[in-house]
């Protein structure tokens, strides 16, 4: 797994502070008591501030059903005493209501044709760590217009805590768009912090035209960074929270749908970095 640190805007030491991730705490974990809980599932994608975690997952809708793992988790020091039976559910649509209201997304019940989940009991047997609860997705049945989700929620164990943080989660559920897939990926020699970089990349989907780049700023920070592509003119507009973006934005950003190439020139808010880059579509993503 990459090492990803953060490039904290208007800082001039230029202290890197990593990602905050629940599987990145560092704890002794002798001194905490085990809860049960979803593990990640996928990456998080809401704010620190939201009442639920969200994660997001995208498909192509070429496929026609694929499994999408949800692992129960017994955390902490200790292995599961004895066998523990946990369900896992639906969560009442008042979790949308509520983390929709705190974060002004607008997130909508995906309706169950979409998915089933196949096996809501399950046991963390005796001994073991965690059990998996297996949802059926169907991608036909997904939006760009909605932005279906799911809150899923660990109804009940026969032992132990839920957790008050991961016992409720969503999970968001999208078609990738005509971005998604892995890229090349090059900076030029003038590039902040990382020029002449070569490597290989992801771009997410977050909508029907934009697309995050993984894991961050420059394939080697946390930073987030969203790129979007203008439908009629092919224009590329770029927005990076923790820096801010230099308007007007440079004009010479554009993708080009024939070689499937994103090319995006644009500065720091402040005008303190310049960044160059060039995505080359290589293959889709798994």
């Amino acid at each position: 797994m990459k090492k990803i640190f953060s490039i904290m805007a208007f800082i001039v030491t230029g202290t890197l502070i990593s990602s905050c991730l629940k599987d990145d705490i560092v704890l002794d974990p002798s001194k905490s008591n085990n809860v049960i809980e979803f593990a990640n599932p996928s990456d998080i994608v809401s704010p620190a501030t939201a009442p639920f975690y969200q994660y997001l997952k995208t498909y192509s809708v070429n496929l026609t059903e694929v499994d999408y793992p949800l692992v129960v988790s017994f955390s902490g020091a200790d292995v599961a005493p004895v066998d523990i039976n946990v369900v896992v559910g639906v969560g009442p649509a008042s979790v949308l209501t509520q983390y929709n209201t705190n974060t002004g997304r607008n997130l909508v019940t995906f309706p169950t044709p979409g998915y089933t989940i196949t096996n809501p009991n399950v046991t963390i047997k005796k001994g073991e760590r965690t059990a998996t609860v297996i949802v059926k997705v169907r991608p036909p049945q997904l939006s760009f217009t909605s932005n279906f989700a799911v809150p899923f929620t660990i109804s009940s164990a026969s032992s132990g805590i839920v957790s008050g943080n991961f016992g409720t989660i969503i999970v968001a559920f999208s078609p990738r768009n005509r971005f998604d897939g892995v890229y090349r990926y090059q900076t030029s020699a003038i590039t902040s912090l990382v020029p002449n970089r070569d490597s290989e990349t992801e771009l997410s989907t977050l909508g029907q035209n934009n697309c995050s780049i993984t894991p961050g700023l420059l394939d080697t920070y946390s930073n987030v960074v969203e790129y979007t592509v203008a439908p009629v003119t092919n224009a590329i507009t770029v927005v990076c929270p923790s820096l801010g973006v230099q308007t007007p934005q440079d004009v010479r950003s554009v993708y080009n749908p024939t070689t499937r190439v994103l090319q995006v020139f644009w500065k720091q808010g402040n005008g303190g970095r310049t960044f160059e880059e060039t995505f080359t579509y290589l293959r889709d993503r798994n």
